[in-house]
C-alpha cells in the first residue's frame, strides 16, 4: 500500500476510546503513554506542539528529569508503529517548532466532527434546513463518548479537549434551535440532557432544554432545569438568570406554550477564542496614566461627538436590551471561564457588561459579550460612536468593536486597538488590512475610567480611530500599501475573563466585579 493510499484509509480515534485503524485493521498503538501522546496530538491537529507543551500534557507538574528525552523515546514509537500497522512513514513530524501528527483533518475524528459542523452551518446560512440536520445528526455520531476516555484524565483536562467539547455543546444546541424551527423539538431532548450536565453554567443549553421538555409534556421537569442553573449561577457568582431563561420560566408557570428564548444563530454571535478582531477597540481596565483625555464628572465631560443626529442610536432607557436590535453572547472559553447573557444589564440609563470572579487562571470566572447586529444595525462603512467608562480592576479586557457579518467568521482585514500593557494605561491601535498588510499607531494614553467617546470611522479609502474627536490613527497617515477591510460589519461590547495574549489573570487584588459602562452608541452613514 502506497502513502497515498494509507493516507486515505488511516483513522484516528479520541471522541472516546483512543483507537487507530488503517482499512478494516486494527493499529496497536502501545504502551499508554504513547496513546496519551497520539491523543494530544490528535486533539492539536494542525498545530505544532513544542516539546515543553508535550510535557505538560503528559505529567503537568510531575514531569520527570527525562522527561524530554521520554517524548523522543514516545514519538519514535508512535511513529514506528503507525508505519508498521498503516504504512504511513513520518505520521509524526518535526518542523523545528515542535511535533505534528501529518494525517488528513478528516482522518481525525475530530477533525472530522467539525468540517460537518462546518458543512451544517453552511446549509443552515443558505435556509437548507434538511441538510443543516443531517450534518449535525454524522456529526454527533463521531461522538463514541468522553474525549480519550480509557487514558489519564489529564488529557481530558487540557485546554484542546476543553475546546472540543465547547464545539460540540455549540452544536447542539444550534441543531436545537433548528429542530424547533422544523416541529422537531423533543428530537434533540436526549443531546441537550448530556449538553447541560457537560456545561452547566450554559444558559442557552439550559433553555433549550427547557423548551423541549415543555414540548415533551415534561414542565416539572423543565422548572426543574431551571432551578437547577438558577441555584448554580448564585453559589458561582450570585447572580440570576439572565432576561431569557426568566422569561421563559414565567411562560411555563403561566402554562404558556412560550417558544424557546433561544435567540436564533444571527443574535448568538460566537467570536472565537482566537479569532482576529474587526476594527476593535479593546480598552480594558486599571486604566491610570497620562491624561490625554479627562472627562471626569459627568456623562458629557469631555464627550466630542459628532454634530449631526445620528442614523441609529441608543440610549439604553428602560430596563432591557431591545431584542430587535441586540444580540448576546454566550460560550465557554478553554481556560474555564464563559460569557453568559445574565452578565449583560441594562439599568440607570447605561448598558453594563459585567465581570465576575478572581480565579488567576480565569476558570470559573464569568463575563458578558453582546452585539449591536440585528436587522438594520449592520453597515458596510460609516461611523460608530461608543460614550462608555471602565471599572479598574486586573484580569478583565472590555472590547468595543466591529466585526465583519459572515457566516462562516471569515476575517476580511481588521482594526485594533486593544491594552497589551499590564497597567492597563496604554493601548496600541493597528489596522490589519487584507492579505495581512497592516499600520502599527503610537500607544494612546488616558484616564479610562472616566467617560470618554470612542469612535471607529470606516471608509472605502481609509478607517480612523478616535478618542474624544481626538484621531489616534488613520490609515491615510500609512507609508506603505494598506488592503482595507470591505466586508459588512457590526458592533460589539464584550468583557473577557482571564488571562488573554499578554493581558494580566485576575487575582487576589482584582475586585470581585468589574463593569463597563455604556452611556449610548450611535451610528453616522
Amino acid at each position: 500500500m502506497d502513502t497515498g493510499e494509507s493516507l486515505r484509509q488511516v483513522r484516528v480515534n479520541v471522541l472516546g476510546s483512543v483507537t487507530v485503524s488503517c482499512g478494516d485493521a486494527t493499529v496497536a498503538v502501545e504502551p499508554a503513554m504513547v496513546r496519551n501522546l497520539l491523543a494530544v496530538l490528535a486533539l492539536n491537529a494542525g498545530r505544532s506542539l513544542p516539546w515543553k507543551e508535550i510535557v505538560g500534557a503528559l505529567w503537568g507538574d510531575d514531569s520527570p528529569s527525562t522527561a524530554r528525552a521520554l517524548v523522543h523515546t514516545y514519538v519514535s514509537r508512535l511513529r514506528a508503529q503507525l508505519r508498521n500497522g498503516s504504512g504511513l512513514d513520518n505520521a509524526v513530524v518535526w518542523d523545528g517548532t515542535g511535533y505534528r501528527l501529518s494525517v488528513p483533518p478528516d482522518s481525525i475524528d475530530l477533525g472530522r466532527f467539525d468540517q460537518l459542523c462546518a458543512d451544517a452551518r453552511r446549509a443552515e446560512s443558505a435556509d437548507d434546513v434538511d441538510t443543516a440536520l443531517s450534518r449535525y445528526r454524522e456529526a454527533f455520531a463521531c461522538w463514541r463518548g468522553e474525549i480519550a476516555a480509557d487514558l489519564n484524565a489529564r488529557i481530558r483536562d487540557l485546554p484542546a479537549a476543553t475546546a472540543a467539547r465547547q464545539r460540540w455543546v455549540d452544536a447542539v444546541t444550534r441543531y436545537a434551535n433548528l429542530c424547533d424551527r422544523t416541529g422537531q423539538a423533543t428530537a434533540a431532548l436526549d443531546l441537550l440532557r448530556r449538553a447541560a450536565a457537560s456545561a452547566p453554567l450554559h444558559e442557552g443549553v439550559h433553555a433549550s432544554l427547557m423548551g423541549a421538555l415543555t414540548g415533551a409534556g415534561e414542565r416539572a421537569a423543565a422548572l426543574q432545569t431551571y432551578a437547577g442553573i438558577r441555584e448554580r449561577l448564585a453559589e458561582e457568582f450570585g447572580v440570576d438568570p439572565g432576561a431569557e431563561l426568566q422569561s421563559l420560566y414565567l411562560g411555563i408557570l403561566r402554562e404558556d406554550s412560550l417558544e424557546p428564548t433561544v435567540p436564533p444563530p444571527r443574535a448568538r454571535r460566537r467570536r472565537p477564542a482566537t479569532a482576529i478582531l474587526v476594527a476593535v477597540l479593546a480598552v480594558a481596565v486599571v486604566a491610570v496614566g497620562a491624561a490625554a483625555w479627562t472627562g471626569r464628572g459627568g456623562r458629557s465631560a469631555g464627550a466630542a461627538p459628532s454634530p449631526e443626529p445620528a442614523a441609529q442610536a441608543d440610549d439604553f432607557t428602560g430596563s432591557a436590551l431591545n431584542s430587535g436590535a441586540w444580540g448576546l453572547y454566550e460560550r465557554s472559553f478553554p481556560n474555564g471561564s464563559v460569557w453568559s447573557p445574565s452578565m449583560v444589564r441594562v439599568g440607570g440609563g447605561e448598558l453594563q457588561i459585567l465581570g465576575v470572579g478572581t480565579d488567576p487562571t480565569g476558570a470559573g470566572n464569568m463575563s458578558g459579550g453582546t452585539c449591536w447586529c440585528e436587522h438594520g444595525e449592520i453597515h458596510r462603512y460609516g461611523r460608530w460612536e461608543v460614550r462608555a467608562k471602565f471599572d479598574a480592576g486586573s484580569g478583565y479586557a472590555p472590547e468595543i468593536g466591529l466585526w465583519p457579518d459572515d457566516s462562516d467568521e471569515t476575517v476580511d482585514g481588521s482594526v485594533v486597538a486593544r491594552f497589551d500593557e499590564p497597567s492597563r494605561a496604554s493601548f496600541v491601535p493597528t489596522v490589519v488590512g487584507r492579505q495581512h498588510t497592516q499600520l502599527v499607531g503610537s500607544a494612546v494614553t488616558g484616564e479610562f475610567t472616566s467617560w470618554a467617546t470612542y469612535a471607529i470611522e470606516v471608509r472605502p479609502d481609509f478607517v480612523a480611530i478616535s478618542v474624544d474627536g481626538r484621531t489616534v490613527l488613520d490609515t491615510r497617515q500609512a507609508q506603505s500599501p494598506l488592503r482595507l477591510p470591505s466586508a459588512p460589519m457590526f458592533l460589539y461590547i464584550q468583557q473577557r475573563a482571564g488571562p488573554s495574549g499578554s493581558a494580566p489573570a485576575a487575582n487576589s487584588r482584582t475586585p470581585n466585579q468589574v463593569v463597563a459602562h455604556i452611556d449610548w452608541v450611535k451610528w453616522y452613514p
